[in-house]
């Protein structure tokens, strides 16, 4: 009986034992990895990167292939080495390249198919999926659709754009993208998805973890998007000690630095609160990789900051302790408005006045300012005044860095056109000196951002140029003065404080003020002329001369200026009649035909203007 009893409680032990095993027996392949690794995205990214290492340490001289053969291989093998290099710089035909490879060794080599796909990322439960695998869904649908304009179309038909609370201390109004919007528009979306579709989200997800710019790769392509940065909201590094012990217990709760991204979208800057980083690693490798294209230098603690372009042409700015309080950085891009056409950027009631009126002044020559603040128009203003500018005439552009990119811009292709920059080794008073032996007629500077570049503007004014254009952060046109005024004080240029602003005032003709609304709607805010007070003759009157005289040695600004056109209520009003140096200034550098429309045109608006 004894033995019958633990004849069975043995048993019993054996069965609840062989369960026991099952329930919790780990899956091994043959190289002795966990089923459930194998199908990581940590995994494959590391097997992946292992693979594409080998194909670039391949020999195929050595392999028993024909001449033929082995050279076309070594051809493919180069290929792949530069794409891998460049590939996360902005050069999508890189990044495209190196994502067949990725494609390629993930079915061949890691066993990724129909069912296998599903463990690493859970497409058929949608439960299980995170927001940024939904996001990725999303977009990548949008993308087949519309191309490079996806994230354009998901923001503008879902209403991403406008704007969020209600104005009270606890929900102020702001721009976000919010973890609910994401998770509702996914769910009231066509989300099916076949295999292929599936392998191209899967291989994005790895090769932007590996190769390219993290969570914002896909967005950074995007065009109509003006910008994209990261770093600016949450918590810096330096306070983590400090605020330890509630962080631990309030870590779901807690924004960190690494996890707020933004992005300017039509002169709106939207928080784009449901993606992020994930870590501070992958933020610093992404701030570490987007900057390097073309060899600029090493960001040192040092330094703390470095500024230059991608592959593309947009503007990269990146930013470390301890110049700044954690890493940060900010990618602009330059192709968010694909037609530069000034009509297509001034669209208000009566917009043909201010073009017809500066076109007459580029063609007429004059020296011209475009100021506002960023993303305001300056730049795609700058751009479409080149088509005023006479197909005759040398345009020498210099830049910090390039961002007007005129030749690319298929009517401008055919033009007289070189652009040099500012590099370390070579200053932009030598750029400027080389352009005095270039054969130029008309500059361009892009952004006038120093005391040395607003000195360079008035050198190249006074260097025998026709005509001399510009961009410049300046609020106001008297900002815009003052601005140059103290950087020719700076420079010493000048040690006149009167000096400097009459130069200044002889200078620059007229400022042309970008701006927007709250809505981000760009408009042109007003041209105004620029006129110097002395030359101008005293009224023949003799009161009227005595009154002028002392007004004049009395009044602080050596200049005056006078606005043209303005845009109020609306619409743009003609509100003024430029000056008589504007009118023989035009008298020069017009054909009749277009000094006698100019002429007839404020002739006829003379009167009500008045």
């Amino acid at each position: 009986m004894v033995a019958n009893n633990i004849l069975i409680i043995g048993f019993i032990i054996t069965i609840i034992l062989v369960v026991i095993y099952y329930i919790f027996k780990k899956d091994y392949n043959q190289e002795g990895f966990l089923e459930e690794e194998i199908y990581s995205i940590d995994f494959l990214k590391e097997k992946i990167k292992e693979k594409i290492n080998e194909l670039s340490d391949t020999s195929h001289v050595d392999m028993n292939l024909s001449k033929s053969a082995a050279q076309k291989e070594e051809a493919r093998k180069l290929q792949l080495i530069k794409a891998v290099r460049n590939c996360g710089y902005g050069d999508l035909n890189a990044k495209e390249f190196v994502k067949d490879y990725i494609k390629d060794i993930l079915e061949r080599d890691l066993n990724i198919n129909e069912d296998t796909i599903n463990y690493v990322i859970p497409f058929e439960h949608s439960k299980s999926l995170t927001v940024i695998d939904k996001f990725d869904i999303l977009l990548y649908k949008n993308k087949k659709k519309h191309g490079l304009d996806a994230f354009y179309y998901l923001i503008v038909e879902n209403g991403f754009d406008n704007l969020k609370g209600d104005g009270t201390r606890d929900n102020e109004y702001h721009y976000q993208i919010s973890t609910e919007d994401i998770e509702e528009l996914y769910l009231g979306s066509d989300t099916n998805l076949k295999f292929l579709d599936k392998l191209e989200i899967l291989t994005q997800r790895i090769y932007s973890l590996y190769l390219g710019n993290g969570v914002i790769d896909e967005i950074r392509d995007m065009k109509k998007l003006d910008g994209i940065s990261a770093g600016l909201s949450g918590l810096p590094r330096q306070y983590y000690n400090y605020l330890e012990e509630y962080m631990i217990s309030n870590k779901e709760n807690m924004n960190y630095f690494y996890n707020s991204i933004w992005c300017m979208f039509q002169g709106k800057t939207i928080r784009l609160e449901f993606l992020g980083f994930g870590s501070k690693a992958e933020m610093i490798r992404v701030a570490k990789k987007i900057y390097r294209y073309d060899d600029p230098g090493y960001l040192s603690e040092n330094k703390g900051y470095i500024i230059n372009s991608m592959s593309d042409g947009s503007r990269i700015v990146v930013v470390r302790p301890k110049v700044a309080e954690n890493w940060a950085f900010f990618i602009r891009k330059l192709n968010s408005i694909e037609n530069v056409s000034i009509e297509n950027l001034l669209t208000d009631k009566n917009a043909e006045v201010p073009i017809k009126l500066m076109s007459w002044l580029v063609k007429g020559c004059c020296t011209i300012a475009v100021t506002g603040k960023q993303f305001s128009g300056k730049t795609t203003l700058l751009k479409s005044l080149v088509e005023f500018i006479n197909p005759q005439y040398n345009i020498r552009v210099q830049e910090m860095i390039f961002e007007l990119h005129l030749k690319e811009i298929e009517r401008y292709s055919r033009r007289n056109i070189m652009t040099l920059r500012d590099t370390p080794s070579v200053s932009g008073q030598s750029v400027l000196d080389l352009f005095k032996k270039m054969d130029g007629d008309i500059y361009i500077f892009g952004e006038v951002h120093s005391p040395e570049a607003c000195s360079l503007v008035v050198q190249g004014a006074l260097a025998g140029t026709r005509q001399l254009m510009f961009s410049h952060h300046a609020k106001t046109t008297e900002a815009l003065v003052d601005s140059f005024k103290v950087a020719l004080l700076q420079t010493g240029v000048f040690t006149s404080e009167m000096a400097a602003e009459e130069q200044v005032a002889r200078t620059i003709n007229y400022d042309f003020h970008m701006d927007t609304t709250k809505e981000g709607h760009i408009y042109l805010e007003k041209i105004t002329e620029i006129l110097p007070d002395r030359g101008r003759p005293y009224p023949e009157d003799i009161e009227d001369c005595f009154r002028e005289f002392f007004t004049r040695i009395t009044n602080e600004k050596r200049y005056r200026t006078k606005d043209i056109v303005v845009f109020k209520d609306g619409k743009y009003q003609l509100v003024g009649i430029p000056s008589e140096y504007t009118f023989d200034k035009l008298d020069e550098y017009l054909d009749q035909s277009e000094i006698n429309e100019f002429k007839d045109f404020f002739a006829s608006v003379k009167e009500e203007i008045n």
